[in-house]
């Protein structure tokens, strides 16, 4: 994560969430990677800002957990938020469209103004704040090579 904020002032993020809340399997080295510097109490994203875009689905109740967690940990982490996540729901392709638009333009401004670290816009908790803290999971993904194991108890 240091090197990221060595080579680049600003990153810019789309994820989502799959399942219960889970990230896409080839964002798993990406958030175990952010969870291993929180536990270490690093700060590697010092003097990076960055922005999340976050897709999923309004109808399960783990909506845009993975995008959420990921805009936590980035500025838990010393990365300043320079843009309020959008929170794209793939029930209103209209609204969603209008939140990518708005979210494109605020990144374009950001990185032209050349002010890609600075205070940030706003808590991670905006526009929504529920998620299902994914850390053990993550833990054992990366050590398995892929999503933890599914348990089936009884016949099958």
């Amino acid at each position: 994560l240091a090197s990221l904020a060595e080579q680049y002032d600003f990153l810019a993020v789309a994820t989502s969430s799959n399942g219960e809340g889970d990230p896409p399997f080839n964002f798993h080295p990406f958030l175990k990677a952010l969870y291993e510097a929180d536990d270490a109490g690093d700060k590697p994203l010092t003097g990076c800002g960055f922005a999340v875009l976050g897709f999923g689905c309004s109808h399960f109740d783990t909506f845009q957990n993975c995008p959420r967690l990921t805009d936590k940990l980035l500025g838990q982490l010393g990365a300043s938020r320079r843009v309020q996540r959008a929170e794209v729901d793939e029930i209103d392709a209209d609204a969603g469209d209008v939140s990518k638009a708005k979210w494109s333009d605020a990144v374009a401004k950001v990185i032209k103004s050349g002010k890609a670290a600075a205070t940030n816009v706003c808590d991670w908790t905006q526009p929504g704040d529920t998620i299902l803290d994914k850390h053990d999971e993550m833990l054992v993904a990366a050590t398995t090579g892929g999503p933890p194991p599914v348990l089936f108890i009884g016949d099958h």
